[in-house]
């Protein structure tokens, strides 16, 4: 029988054989040759329920290949279905943003593109909410700073009119105290692109206690043109400044 709709039996099967890695990895890239090609994108809407509870499921594979290709493979779905995908957002975002403190570089900027997908498919504002609301409960360094790139890529792509900016500069500014430095320099150059967009607005939404020092590092950043950018493949690029 099929699952999902459209989904041999078997393939599902090999992807549920927790002793040989090997079979799981050459039935996910099956999966995602599967997904990619679907002639009738209603099945996946149809099954969205259970497709995506299996593959949340192999985004915790401890494989890595597996987890990359699983994570390849939600963002696939999200660009097919659209928003149609909007009931199980905060569900995908829950897992995502746990991932996003991965020590492995591969697998944060896998998840990445994933969000930024969803930003596509359902506006950035509920995606940003979510970024924004996990921004002071993550532990990892590292999904702090993603989740700051991930509001600057939010920002560079969408402009203000859909964004909360008021929630977003008090979670961003709350960051510029991080005892990370490399949380501190992404959290300044998050508001740079803020300013760029609204200017002296910015003032009053930047909370009351900031350091000195941490105002004229603000105030320095502010008054140099150098923004940073997407590239092509949709990556963010922080500018080199003087």
């Amino acid at each position: 029988g099929t699952h999902f709709g459209f989904v041999p039996g078997r393939l599902v099967n090999d992807l549920q054989d927790a002793l040989n890695w090997r079979v799981r990895a050459l039935a996910i890239e099956e999966l995602q040759y599967m997904i990619r090609y679907l002639k009738d994108p209603a099945v996946l809407r149809a099954n969205l329920d259970a497709l995506m509870a299996f593959m949340t499921g192999l985004v915790r594979d401890p494989n890595f290949k597996i987890e990359i290709n699983a994570l390849q493979i939600i963002g696939d779905v999200v660009g097919i279905v659209g928003p149609d995908i909007a009931p199980h957002s905060v569900g995908i975002m829950r897992q995502l943003i746990d991932k996003l403190g991965d020590h492995k570089t591969l697998v944060r900027q896998a998840n990445g593109k994933v969000i930024v997908r969803l930003m596509r498919a359902l506006g950035p504002a509920p995606v940003c909410q979510e970024l924004v609301n996990s921004l002071a409960t993550v532990d990892s360094w590292r999904a702090r700073e993603e989740i700051l790139s991930l509001c600057m890529h939010a920002l560079l792509s969408h402009g203000e009119a859909p964004l909360d900016l008021p929630g977003m500069v008090a979670a961003i500014a709350d960051c510029l105290n991080d005892p990370k430095p490399k949380v501190k320099y992404t959290a300044i150059e998050a508001l740079a692109v803020v300013y760029s967009i609204m200017g002296s607005r910015i003032h009053p939404l930047l909370p009351k206690g900031l350091h000195e020092r941490t105002l004229r590092m603000l105030e320095v950043r502010f008054s140099q043109p150098q923004l940073p950018s997407i590239s092509a493949e949709g990556a963010l690029e922080l500018p080199s400044l003087p």
